[in-house]
């Protein structure tokens, strides 16, 4: 099974009540042995906790390093300043 690390970031806009994955999602996506790094707080405003994505099989992080994974994913566009935290040669993914 080929290991992939993913990273979910918390949205960049101010009261935005969204996540681009949900504990259930993340729970699917380890299963299948992919490493997901969830940045902390990332689904607070969505309504989910940092124990409920470390129940369904995640990793929390700093913001920091949530941007070093080879995929970041989020629901808005990513700002300028967050493209300058990835690693070259990485993608992020918005909805």
């Amino acid at each position: 099974m080929i290991m992939m690390k993913v990273s979910l970031v918390a949205e960049n806009r101010k009261n935005d009540g969204v996540v681009a994955l949900i504990p259930r999602d993340v729970n699917r996506l380890t299963k299948k042995g992919i490493e997901l790094l969830v940045e902390t707080g990332a689904g607070l405003g969505a309504g989910f906790s940092d124990d409920d994505y470390i129940s369904a099989g995640a990793i929390i992080v700093s913001r920091e390093e949530a941007y070093k994974s080879p995929l970041v994913v989020r629901e808005n566009e990513i700002s300028r300043s967050e493209l300058e935290m990835m690693i070259p040669g990485s993608m992020s993914v918005s909805m």
